[in-house]
């Protein structure tokens, strides 16, 4: 199944490089928040959802609903989706519109896709896409496949942050809730610990200025309160980014230094060739670059 040659996106919502860089920069300025502090002892942050509320500039604008008729047929038969999508065809006419996308669930978009393939010329002017939140779980089972047998399994039940019972099911994907709390715990952990060597090559004076300076940003953000989070992000902005150079060096070094051997270099890291390692091989595996 190919996209329509109409079908086109905002290349400044997805492709644009400032924005891109901008995210990122935005993420780098968080880690500095959760990770370098005068007394770690006393910083109550929010999680990261909350964190991005309180920073959040976005403005959504308003949007006009409309609903399509009800079929009352259940949603698994071939002959519902198919009127369904006959529907479609008739809402991206009377819009106006070359191209249309919808989304459905994983059993729907089963069926839509064996109906395009069969009828690809009538609908050529829609484009079948998998819901986000499906799209989230599977994303969830892929997770948890790659660090089934890593030994966390043993770390969550023994620190009760689940039950043997639901542990399958959240290494599964199939229970989305507890499956994204387990992933951001993970990512968390992981992040905290690359700081950590990453703090360590730091002269300790300079670490506490950054400290002091992002020390009103965190305040903020504890109170949760977004005027005084938005201004303290701005004014420690450009100090805490002059860390991300040194930053993202650190990480090129964790992975790899020249050396001379089989591969044609050495790695510094076994942890990091590690993951560095398995990442590549999961991107291969399950389509996903």
């Amino acid at each position: 199944m190919t996209l329509p040659e109409t079908f086109t996106v905002d290349e400044e919502l997805y492709s644009s490089e400032q924005v891109l860089y901008s995210r990122e920069c935005k993420e780098f300025v968080v880690d500095c928040a959760q990770n370098i502090c005068l007394d770690p002892s006393s910083l109550m942050l929010p999680s990261w959802a909350g964190i991005q509320a309180l920073l959040s500039q976005s403005e959504v604008p308003a949007m006009q609903v409309g609903f399509l008729p009800f079929i009352p047929n259940p949603v698994t038969e071939h002959a519902t989706v198919y009127t369904a999508m006959l529907n479609f065809l008739k809402v991206a006419k009377q819009l106006n519109q070359e191209a249309l996308p919808f989304f459905c669930d994983e059993g729907v978009f089963r069926i839509v896709l064996d109906i395009y393939l069969q009828r690809e010329q009538q609908f050529k002017t829609l484009l079948p896409m998998l819901g986000s939140f499906q799209t989230a779980k599977c994303v969830q089972h892929c997770i948890g496949k790659y660090i089934q047998g890593s030994g966390i399994e043993d770390s969550l039940t023994q620190t009760k942050v689940l039950g043997v019972k639901v542990l399958k099911s959240v290494l599964d994907g199939t229970n989305y809730a507890r499956a994204l709390k387990v992933i951001l715990i993970l990512s968390n952990a992981i992040t905290r610990l690359k700081w950590q060597a990453f703090l360590k090559t730091k002269d300790v004076v300079q670490v506490n200025e950054h400290a002091v300076l992002l020390s009103d940003l965190q305040q903020a953000l504890s109170a949760k309160d977004p005027d005084r989070s938005k201004r303290a992000y701005r004014d420690c902005m450009t100090s805490v980014l002059m860390l991300k150079k040194d930053f993202d060096e650190f990480s090129k070094t964790c992975r790899k230094v020249r050396n001379v051997s089989i591969l044609g270099c050495a790695e510094k890291s076994e942890m990091c060739r590690y993951w560095d390692v398995q990442k590549s091989q999961k991107c291969v595996d399950t389509g996903m670059g």
